[in-house]
């Protein structure tokens, strides 16, 4: 049901969730979150308000590593952009698979959000604008970069 980028939450027995989020870990890198706490008695409300409180953990997580790559620890580092100029120029060649922006930079530099977003689209491109931890690190690099389908020519 997850589908090949969904967020999997597991909850119940401890010693069963612990088991089964191990077990889908390996096919789920970095998508599987064991919630302790939540069982058969917790209500409808306690689910859902922890299931989203797991979704948003993951979703940070996965945030933080993926600018981690876009800031310096990427495998192969022709394929990211950090920063506004080489973001623009990776969005110019149409060599953009993933746009991250940082809510400081769309309120700070409107027209070139609009245009990296506008950009984004026309591409085929994903875009996330990330918060928190990750968003505080992208800021440090202008608030905005890039994963790219290919090595963009400068």
């Amino acid at each position: 049901m997850a589908g090949h980028d969904g967020w999997i939450i597991v909850a119940g027995i401890p010693e069963v969730g612990t088991h089964i989020a191990r077990t889908l870990d390996g096919l789920a890198s970095g998508r599987v979150l064991h919630l302790h706490g939540v069982d058969v008695h917790s209500t409808d409300a306690g689910v859902r308000a922890a299931a989203e409180r797991g979704a948003s953990q993951l979703r940070d997580e996965m945030d933080v590593r993926r600018v981690a790559e876009i800031t310096g620890a990427a495998d192969d580092p022709r394929l990211v952009t950090c920063g506004p100029a080489a973001t623009r120029r990776a969005l110019d060649c149409a060599s953009v698979r993933e746009l991250y922006l940082t809510p400081r930079f769309v309120e700070g530099h409107l027209a070139d959000a609009e245009y990296s977003v506008r950009a984004a689209i026309a591409q085929s491109a994903t875009i996330e604008e990330v918060s928190r931890v990750a968003a505080q690190r992208l800021d440090e690099f202008g608030g905005v970069g890039a994963r790219l389908r290919f090595a963009a020519r400068t």
